[in-house]
């Protein structure tokens, strides 16, 4: 461990943990093989294990969750006991804070499926890369939204796969549609099973 206030907590039950930067890893006290590196990166967590924060605030809520990454600057930010989630860009997924349990999650790119404090675990298996993909997420499940902007309206949506530059675009809950393109299906709410 270093920096300042780096595992403040007793630590005697915890094992294999890196941390550098002022409190990362600070509040551990019993989760295993943790990499926090960066100021208050995981500096909530407890009992989480196999968790990588890198970057400033990096799964700064988690607390008992297991085998996230987090890269970037705020990313995985609100995320307290959800695991098996990976996100790389400055805040992607950092705005999820009431979703204990959302699972099996990727984002990369700026924003990317940031969520809000009303995204559940109903967005389960979300795939999110590019800038601002699936960013409004709440509900909707299985998504996979690939390029900027895309899925970027997407509430409740569930099983869309939107490939393209603001493909999907104006989807608020639209469900099974495959939009391939720039601009595929870009305004307005697509319905269902609809493919472009």
């Amino acid at each position: 461990f270093i920096g300042e206030g780096v595992s403040d907590a007793s630590t005697d039950n915890a094992t294999n943990n890196v941390g550098v930067g002022y409190q990362s890893l600070s509040a551990l006290t019993e989760g295993d093989n943790n990499i926090a590196l960066g100021y208050q990166s995981s500096d909530a967590i407890t009992t989480g294990s196999a968790n990588v924060a890198i970057g400033t605030s990096s799964l700064g809520a988690n607390t008992t969750a297991h085998n996230n990454v987090a890269v970037g600057t705020s990313v995985l930010q609100s995320l307290n006991t959800s695991s098996q989630n990976t996100a790389l860009g400055s805040s992607a997924m950092s705005s999820i804070t009431n979703a204990s349990g959302l699972a099996n999650c990727v984002a990369v790119g700026y924003q990317a499926f940031q969520g809000s404090p009303s995204t559940t675990t109903g967005a389960n298996g979300t795939v999110a890369i590019g800038m601002n993909a699936l960013t409004a997420l709440t509900t909707g499940a299985s998504n996979v939204a690939v390029g900027q902007y895309t899925l970027d309206a997407c509430t409740t949506g569930t099983q869309n796969t939107a490939v393209g530059e603001s493909a999907l675009s104006g989807t608020d809950d639209g469900a099974s549609n495959v939009a391939i393109g720039n601009s595929a299906m870009g305004r307005g709410n697509a319905g269902g099973s609809n493919t472009a």
